[in-house]
């Protein structure tokens, strides 16, 4: 995770993170995530999600998930790592996966510097 940016900022106070696996027909849902900055969009106000057991967003449309707990951080230069533990996950509705290839032409919200 990024230092400094918004999702950083509400990393720092969260108690857990959950991870989706897009699937092959959401590319909109990816670019939100991708290239919107949470400093001036609420994300969440966009797609529909539910709160999982550590209250991380689960999204309702994408092909897999997983909610984990974290139970560490660590720096790794200009990011901070979190480790978790993971508490619940499944399948989604989607079906296919969206891949690199499939967003090689996207701009992200943040630089990486």
């Amino acid at each position: 995770m990024r230092l400094g940016n918004h999702t950083f900022a509400v990393a720092e106070r969260s108690k857990g993170f959950a991870l989706h696996l897009p699937g092959s027909d959401q590319k909109d849902t990816a670019s939100l995530f991708g290239e919107t900055t949470g400093d001036v969009t609420d994300k969440f106000d966009r797609v529909t999600w539910s709160a999982g057991i550590t209250g991380a967003p689960i999204l309702a449309e994408c092909t897999a998930w997983i909610e984990g707990s974290i139970f560490n951080r660590f720096s790794a230069g200009d990011h901070e790592a979190f480790l978790v533990t993971v508490v619940d996950g499944g399948p989604g509705v989607c079906h296919g996966r969206l891949t690199l290839p499939d967003v090689s032409d996207f701009e992200p919200g943040h630089s990486a510097e």
